[in-house]
């Protein structure tokens, strides 16, 4: 994978300029203020630069803040400071030349939405379009809707003239096509309506979060006495950047990549073990699986007290090597003042290589020949640049080409971005132009072409990972959320799941902090990569090291003192949101510094990184000190594709079996050490006493709410349902009073389409009948489990060549499922250890495979094949995964995903031995020649 540095960068620079002067700036300063605190400019509104002395402490201090950020920090945010975009592709030694003054971009703050809503009769000129969040839910319609700045879950009976709205507005249709042929258009108006009102559906009128700005595409100018939100653009004039301090960028970033964890949340985590246990393979809806009635829930976003409890037991795991790395070095020198630690000259562990994302954000500035990081992750640079893209221009097209990138480097799979508003006074943050070809907008009108919906929403498992997918596209979908809203602040579990599942299967919080790691140290060194600066040095400095010597006034006393501990010039220092920046030799920085730490008796301070040869000018020659967004990218596929089961409509009466319909379900709820016995002694015999007027029959082991195994009969003809029912009846009454049986459930069959294939269904059915006669034949209360294991090990090698004829292909997938289990279940070099340790074991234990065996292996063999012959390589491939998978499940009493992580491994490794010496254990030679 080879990581580059995009030529374009997106760079950020303050309002003044780093030689500005308080005297000098303060009108301007004023009207920013203006801008940004409507109450503190009140305050000073009719303040002259003369009279600032003569105000209050607490009134000069926030000057000096505002002052401070409007030379030192370059995060925009009203006319604070700016952004801009140059091509740094012709890099010459000519600095960076931007205009003198700001470009400003005013839009209307988002709040003022909450007063714009629909009012009166609906236009013939509107649009109207379905509310993408609804779902069916026990024979009903559920969706969002939004009240008083909260997200509610609301429920309706669905009449056949409202269900025919809102699949026709699935696109946003105009309200002229909406009325054509209806027989009655004032009550479809009055119907459309009521809709309107109960969210059911939106209209054009409706505010747009992500594309033309709602405001601008209304028509609705900037009220001047209300709020506003401004973006300011600083124009590139001319000239370039050093890239000599940007060359090792790409080699760190593939380093801190191999030192971290893949990301998931904690909240992702749980709920993939949660999903495993309910759903296992099976594909269902992402919103059934999200509600907590029918699902599983996301979190604990359903209950917010214990959400409170739990967010303080759980933590994060620390990523492995770099910390722990850092941890000895700080413990195992004791003095460390002011000596960097160079990464570059370390050596770590070897570590699985992580990916990551296509396009990757590095917030940093130029320090002369210096590089320092500020931030670097996330799963899309467009997740810092996005809300840039709402000035249009170079700005859009930048983020679109992002997103093409990540969409050519992945072109089985589509990206999305997904819009959301859910607080009116943070939400300007979340205002981008369309920059993905496809979104999710949820509870806001969409602008797009074709919106995607939640009901078309489908989730699996596929090894560790969870696959969403679109029914209707027939393609698996990636969320990338365009905006850098903080995501934790929504108590909407669907956002919350899409925010979290972007960062699945790739790493890309690379930023760390050593104050993070050791919380209670007063010194904290630098931490380089060669030219790079990672995280600077910090100090923890108390207002008691400042005590005022009486023979000395207190600036003078607290600069000896910074003397005193070696701190630079330039000091940093990050109190909640503030960030400021202290020059030691200016007098009214330090007594800032010094009001500060009076407030707060301690704080810790950073060092502050101002070049002493800035590299951004502005056409009069004044410096500025500036923030760079430089994009790594790659073009490394991240995710495999959807197998598509290319099949022919199947009737709806073909999907579930109702009790009395064909299909005989059975929930038989008994004790694991207990369910080979009911399987042998007592189903065995119904069954074979009963064949004659079975046509199809399988079983499954599930936990789900309780330990009990699925069994699934057909009945021949309609009339032999009654019958089995019964003469099942007797048997299962005998394994009660026997004490084998808990509980008996008859259930509704419902038929896997999704992971299975409509086209195949059938046909899965009868291979599974095939696997489960076979496991019962071969149930041996007596066998060890290196037995059992060989009895798996000789099956699979069997039947792979039904699979593909080459040998090749075979090992790349049992390697695959064998990395994935491992994966899954967090295998380290102590656990390599015991499993090949084992697997030495288990090579001595090997028995010639009886000839009885492998007649029922060609059985299942040619079932296998007269399966997956039809289909094409990735479908087939999966669903052999998915068959294999349903082996073990019956194979095995308990804990069968670690037994097949543990035969998948012996596989693997046997291959390898196979391949060395010659060797065939388990007469699978006879098969590999003969296909």
């Amino acid at each position: 994978m080879k990581t580059e540095i995009k030529s374009t960068i997106i760079f950020r620079v303050p309002k003044c300029s780093t030689e500005a002067t308080l005297e000098g700036s303060w009108n301007a300063l004023k009207e920013s203020i203006k801008i940004s605190s409507t109450n503190f400019y009140e305050l000073v509104a009719d303040l002259a630069y003369e009279d600032i002395s003569s105000a209050t402490p607490e009134i000069q201090h926030t000057i000096w803040k505002y002052f401070n950020r409007s030379k030192y920090r370059a995060t925009p945010y009203g006319t604070f400071a700016g952004v801009g975009i140059m091509d740094n592709k012709n890099s010459s030694n000519k600095p960076m030349i931007i205009s003198e003054g700001q470009k400003e971009h005013s839009f209307p703050d988002w709040s003022q939405t909450e007063h714009l809503g629909r009012f009166g009769p609906l236009d013939a000129r509107e649009f109207v379009l379905t509310n993408t969040s609804r779902y069916k839910a026990f024979g009903k319609t559920r969706y969002l809707l939004y009240e008083n700045r909260k997200f509610h879950l609301s429920e309706i009976k669905v009449q056949k003239e409202v269900n025919h709205i809102l699949r026709t507005c699935r696109k946003a249709t105009p309200l002229s096509k909406l009325l054509e042929g209806s027989p009655d258009i004032p009550e479809t108006l009055d119907l459309l309506l009521e809709m309107i009102q109960h969210q059911l559906v939106l209209t054009s009128e409706h505010p747009n979060i992500i594309g033309t700005d709602y405001f601008l595409r209304r028509q609705i100018p900037v009220q001047k006495k209300q709020p506003g939100y401004i973006i300011s653009e600083r124009p590139y004039i001319s000239g370039t950047l050093p890239t000599r301090p940007l060359k090792h960028l790409p080699e760190l970033a593939n380093l801190l990549s191999l030192l971290r964890k893949k990301d998931k949340t904690t909240d992702l985590g749980k709920f993939i073990e949660k999903f495993r246990q309910r759903y296992d393979m099976k594909a269902v809806p992402l919103m059934e699986a999200l509600d907590i009635e029918v699902g599983i829930g996301y979190g604990h976003l359903e209950d917010p007290e214990e959400a409170m409890v739990t967010s303080y037991l759980e933590k994060e795991e620390n990523p492995i090597g770099l910390e722990d790395k850092l941890k000895g070095l700080l413990f195992g020198k004791k003095d460390l003042n002011n000596q960097p630690i160079d990464l570059s000259t370390l050596e770590f562990e070897g570590s699985e290589a992580v990916s990551l994302p296509n396009t990757l954000g590095v917030l940093c500035s130029l320090y002369d020949n210096d590089l320092v990081i500020e931030h670097i992750g996330g799963a899309t640079v467009n997740s810092l640049a996005g809300r840039f893209s709402l000035i249009g221009g170079a700005l859009h097209e930048y983020c679109r080409n992002m997103a093409e990138l990540e969409q050519t480097a992945n072109p089985d799979i589509l990206f999305f971005d997904v819009g959301y508003a859910g607080e009116p006074d943070v939400d300007n943050v979340n205002r981008r132009a369309g920059i993905y070809d496809l979104q999710l907008s949820i509870l806001s009108y969409d602008t797009s072409p074709a919106p995607l919906h939640l009901e078309d929403f489908m989730l699996s498992l596929r090894g560790n990972d969870l696959i969403l997918f679109s029914k209707r596209l027939q393609k698996r979908l990636v969320p990338r959320i365009a905006s850098a809203y903080n995501y934790g602040r929504s108590d909407l579990s669907v956002f919350r799941f899409l925010c979290d599942l972007q960062y699945q299967g790739i790493t890309s919080d690379l930023s760390f902090s050593l104050s993070s790691l050791l919380p209670q140290g007063d010194y904290y060194p630098r931490i380089n990569y060669k030219n790079i600066i990672l995280s600077p040095a910090k100090w923890k400095v108390h207002y008691a090291h400042f005590v005022v010597d009486a023979e000395e006034n207190e600036i003078t006393n607290a600069r000896k003192n910074l003397e005193s501990l070696k701190l630079p010039r330039y000091l940093v220092s990050r109190t909640f949101d503030r960030t400021m920046t202290f020059d030691t030799d200016n007098n009214e920085d330090m007594g800032a510094l010094l009001f500060i730490l009076k407030k707060f008796r301690s704080i810790t301070l950073e060092e502050g990184f101002i070049p002493q040869e800035p590299v951004v000018y502005d056409i009069s020659g004044k410096p500025y000190h500036s923030q760079l967004l430089i994009t790594l990218a790659h073009d490394k596929p991240l995710y495999k594709a959807l197998p598509v089961r290319k099949s022919k409509p199947v009737p709806a009466s073909q999907n579930f079996f109702l009790p009395g319909d064909n299909w005989l379900y059975l929930q038989l709820f008994v004790a694991p050490s207990l369910s080979n016995q009911l399987l042998v002694k007592h189903i065995k015999p119904y069954l074979k006493k009963n064949i004659e007027k079975i046509s199809c029959w399988f079983f499954i082991r599930y936990n789900e709410n309780g330990e009990h195994i699925r069994m699934r009969i057909r009945s021949k003809q309609p009339a032999d349902y009654t019958h089995l029912f019964s003469a099942m009846t007797t048997v299962l009454e005998k394994a009660t009073r026997k004490g084998l049986l808990q509980d008996v459930q008859v259930s509704t069959y419902r038929r896997e389409m999704e992971r299975y294939g409509m086209a195949n269904m059938e046909r899965v059915e009868r291979y599974f009948q095939f696997d489960s006669s076979y496991v019962l034949d071969n149930i041996d209360f007596g066998a060890l489990q290196m037995e059992r294991y060989g009895k798996c090990v000789g099956f699979i090698l069997f039947i792979l060549p039904a699979y593909d004829k080459n040998t090749d292909a075979q090992t790349a997938f049992i390697d695959e499922r064998s990395h994935s289990f491992c994966q899954e279940h967090r295998i380290n070099a102590d656990s390599y250890r015991m499993l090949n340790q084992q697997f030495g074991d288990f090579l001595k234990s090997v028995n010639i495979v009886e000839s009885k065996l492998k007649d029922q292996w060609s059985v299942l063999k040619y079932e296998l094949q007269l399966l997956l012959e039809p289909l094409d390589f990735e479908v087939k491939t999966s669903l052999l995964a998915d068959i294999l998978h349903m082996h073990f499940n019956r194979f095995f009493v308990l804990n069968q995903r670690t037994h097949e992580m543990q035969v998948y491994y012996f596989i693997s490794k046997y291959l390898r031995y196979r391949k060395a010496t010659g060797r065939y254990l388990f007469g699978e030679q006879s098969t590999i020649l003969s296909v």
